[in-house]
């Protein structure tokens, strides 16, 4: 009788022992049948299945060494260049500061398996960016792309150079924005709406005497038209344009305020006398109709300062673009070497001003933070 013939599933089929080398069940293993169903469970190509057990964590670095005997590609890339584990080869900061290669193969990536760690574990590493205030070390991405031109791979060079930048730029923002919270803090126990009075100020109106030896009062540049703009109210940018008024009228009248420099450390320009921005604050506290205490005097002294830092990186740059790069620094050591002479030709004299050079500044230029004698007028900077 003629019967159908079943239909044969065509997908491959596990692997069977032939019959005759079946060993009996004798109570010992069969290592072939363990094949086979080793084989059933998973294709060649695909990586054996991992013991979770065999793999930890270690807190204080990080890092993750397993002793599975199964590596991933990552491990395979280590063992073919015999590199060392992340825990031997990286560490999170360097020379007391940041690195931005180490920190995140320590903190962020589980580098020996060349897995993320999990997003609670990079959350919680990345506070203690925040609890340790260090700088971020740039440079590493420049020896990197050192590494890279030796080897010829120009794509990465140029990318850790891009790095390099992103890395520094980052740093320098943070930098002046933690200056500038300082700085721009509102004082406490200013007496709002005061508009500035050249009366109240007068009893403050003494001599400022300048490295050139030229001395003025600060009644022969404010003008009453000018006073009417500012108020207490607005005290940090109206003593920003107060300072920056009486500034303007110094470049213009005296020739060598591009000589000046703001701090007693820097070599290249001849300082101002601390006592000059002391009499500013107290002339300007006086004028909005502020008492004049220790803090108040310190919170304008620093607007004076910096504002006055920032009129000098400019004239600075322009001074260099007209005559030459150093001309500046080669003025200003002109200067320094006259002041020396017993008997200079610079004498102590009064400042004229030219009435028809105070022009109101309506607001302060953009701050252009520069150290001293690092501008040789190559940077152009917008009025």
């Amino acid at each position: 009788m003629y019967r159908p013939t079943p239909q044969r599933n065509l997908g491959s089929q596990p692997y069977r022992v032939p019959l005759s080398q079946r060993m009996e069940n004798n109570g010992t293993s069969f290592h072939h049948q363990d094949i086979s169903r080793d084989r059933k469970r998973y294709r060649p190509e695909q990586s054996p299945p991992r013991d979770m057990d065999d793999e930890h964590l270690h807190d204080d670095m990080y890092t993750t060494t397993s002793s599975t005997p199964y590596p991933s590609s990552s491990q395979h890339t280590n063992n073919a260049h015999n590199l060392p584990t992340s825990s031997h080869r990286f560490h999170a900061t360097v020379n007391q500061k940041w690195s931005p290669i180490g920190f995140a193969a320590t903190q962020l990536y589980d580098y020996d398996r060349g897995v993320p760690l999990d997003r609670d574990t990079c959350e919680r590493n990345l506070e203690k960016l925040i609890k340790n205030d260090r700088q971020t070390d740039y440079f590493e991405w420049l020896t990197f792309a050192q590494k890279c031109r030796e080897e010829g791979n120009e794509l990465l060079e140029q990318m850790a150079l891009g790095l390099a930048f992103t890395t520094a730029k980052a740093e320098k923002t943070a930098n002046r924005s933690q200056k500038e919270v300082k700085k721009d803090v509102p004082l406490a126990g200013i007496i709002e709406k005061r508009g500035f009075s050249l009366e109240a100020a007068a009893p403050f109106d003494t001599e400022i005497t300048l490295p050139s030896r030229k001395f003025f009062k600060i009644s022969d540049v404010l003008t009453p038209d000018a006073v009417s703009q500012w108020s207490s109210s607005k005290i940090e940018p109206h003593t920003r344009s107060l300072s920056l008024f009486l500034y303007d009228a110094l470049e213009f009248s005296d020739p060598l305020f591009v000589c000046y420099g703001i701090s007693k450390r820097a070599k290249t320009y001849v300082p101002v006398n601390p006592i000059v921005f002391a009499q500013i604050a107290e002339y300007v506290l006086a004028g909005f109709g502020q008492s004049i205490t220790p803090d108040k005097l310190s919170y304008v002294i620093s607007l004076a300062n910096s504002t006055l830092e920032n009129k000098l990186n400019r004239v600075r740059a322009e001074h260099n673009k007209k005559h030459g790069k150093n001309s500046s620094e080669e003025y200003a050591k002109w200067l320094e070497n006259e002041l020396k002479k017993p008997t200079s030709q610079l004498n102590r004299e009064r400042l004229l001003f030219d009435p028809h050079r105070l022009v109101i500044p309506i607001q302060e230029p953009t701050d252009t933070t520069i150290a001293e004698g690092e501008n040789d007028g190559s940077l152009d900077i917008v009025h």
